[in-house]
């Protein structure tokens, strides 16, 4: 008998975005630099710790939660040199 495929699901929320403007809509909130260096990080510890590449990615089209997925899904895949 063979074991079921295991899978993982990761919930991940997305990077520190940097403060709104006054007149800002909410959902063009980019990420701040710490929160581009929290997901370098998080590339590097995934790099690190061979983690798969995820098969599937669902990200809400705001601005900031694409620029926190966008690494990862390119940047994991990738062996570490």
């Amino acid at each position: 008998m063979t074991q079921p495929k295991t899978r993982t699901l990761w919930l991940i929320r997305h990077a520190k975005a940097v403060d709104p403007a006054p007149t800002q809509y909410d959902f063009n909130r980019e990420l701040a630099p710490r929160g581009q260096a929290d997901v370098d990080a998080f590339v590097a510890h995934c790099k690190s710790h061979q983690v798969a590449a995820a098969s599937w990615l669902w990200v809400c089209p705001a601005a900031r939660t694409k620029q926190t997925a966008a690494p990862p899904s390119q940047d994991v895949a990738q062996p570490s040199d």
